[in-house]
């Protein structure tokens, strides 16, 4: 009985002492899977981080030309709607459409039977007047008739010197003549129509050289000025054709916020018609050596901006000052020098003194 009571009691305290180390042991795997710990099999040393493989672009110095595109039309350098200055039916057309013409050409006769009738008539009673002026100019210095008398002949011989004159006007104004040089466009009458100062006539257009009309925001007033050169092509032709800049408005277009030029460029061949579309490329500075990046690579922040540059396999952040913007690049005055290494790739992965692998 005494033994069957040891065996027991050993027996118990060889429970509990098991039970107590496994306790223990569960303890300290949950202590050490809460601690985020390596599992035993990883407990023998540490990984490190993989780096990220980035594009970079290396900054190099190079040429830069910065200009400003815009939209323009062609126009004559000359434009004029002929028309007649008095009222009557056209008595004879003396040009061809679409042909040129000198200036002071005539190009439109107006009937003036009526007005040569005028005229003759007052030629005939001014050959009157000058006989009667004649013989009371004697007649005066022989003291045969008052100076009012004389005096009444004298002013009739005047006024019909000025009527014949106004007579003369009139005959002028039937003919329309070409005001200056230039190509005369369809005409819109013919003979035996009859027309009013009002009635257009055709148009007249001097074609060489041409203006070409356009604007450019007003960022740019104080960058263009008179002799600057342009080069523009027209809807249609992809030939380039070159100007120069010999006007600017004074003020800025309060509603479109752009200023507007005029440019004047040679048309020797008339293939500039007028009323043309004009794409313009407007040259403001050309520097030898510019650095440029990728506008993808700059990294706006509140107040500056900018860009991430690998060192010696680690990211660095730089805060750089742009210049001129490009279609898909911009220019970088300030922060980067020749043969920086700029990151095109990752930059919402990267972060400073990350490490980086150029591909």
């Amino acid at each position: 009985m005494e033994i069957i009571v040891k065996r027991t009691w050993w027996i118990a305290i060889l429970v509990l002492a098991l039970a107590g180390w496994g306790v223990w042991q569960w303890s300290e795997g949950g202590r050490g899977a809460s601690a985020g710990g390596p599992p035993p099999a990883a407990a023998g040393g540490t990984k490190e981080p993989k780096a990220l493989r980035v594009d970079v672009h290396r900054v190099e110095a190079q040429p830069l030309t910065e200009a400003v595109t815009a939209t323009g039309e062609v126009r004559a350098s000359e434009r004029v709607e002929l028309t007649a200055s008095a009222a009557g039916r056209v008595q004879s057309i003396f040009f061809a459409e679409g042909t040129r013409v000198r200036r002071g050409e005539v190009l439109v006769k107006i009937e003036d039977s009526e007005l040569r009738a005028q005229l003759q008539r007052a030629e005939v009673e001014r050959q009157l007047a000058e006989t009667r002026e004649r013989r009371a100019k004697r007649l005066l210095d022989e003291e045969t008739i008052s100076q009012e008398t004389y005096d009444e002949a004298s002013a009739d011989l005047d006024s019909l010197a000025a009527e014949i004159e106004l007579i003369q006007a009139r005959l002028d104004k039937t003919q329309v003549r070409a005001p200056f040089s230039g190509v005369v466009g369809l005409r819109r009458i013919s003979e035996g129509a009859y027309v009013t100062p009002s009635d257009p006539l055709a148009t007249l257009q001097s074609l060489d050289p041409v203006k070409i009309d356009f604007s450019v925001p007003e960022k740019y007033a104080g960058r263009v000025r008179d002799g600057q050169e342009i080069i523009f092509t027209v809807a249609g032709s992809d030939q380039e054709h070159q100007g120069t800049i010999y006007a600017l408005e004074p003020a800025v277009d309060s509603e479109t916020r752009s200023l507007q030029l005029r440019a004047r460029s040679p048309n020797p061949d008339r293939s500039l018609v007028p009323g043309a579309f004009a794409q313009v490329r407007l040259v403001l500075d050309t520097r030898p050596e510019a650095l440029l990046v990728p506008s993808l690579s700059l990294v706006p922040e509140l107040g500056r901006t900018t860009v991430f540059v690998v060192e010696d396999g680690v990211a660095r952040q730089r805060e750089v000052s742009i210049g001129a913007r490009l279609e898909s690049q911009v220019e970088i005055v300030r922060g980067l020098e020749p043969g920086d290494l700029v990151l095109t790739s990752g930059l919402q992965q990267v972060q400073p003194g990350a490490a980086v692998e150029a591909r």
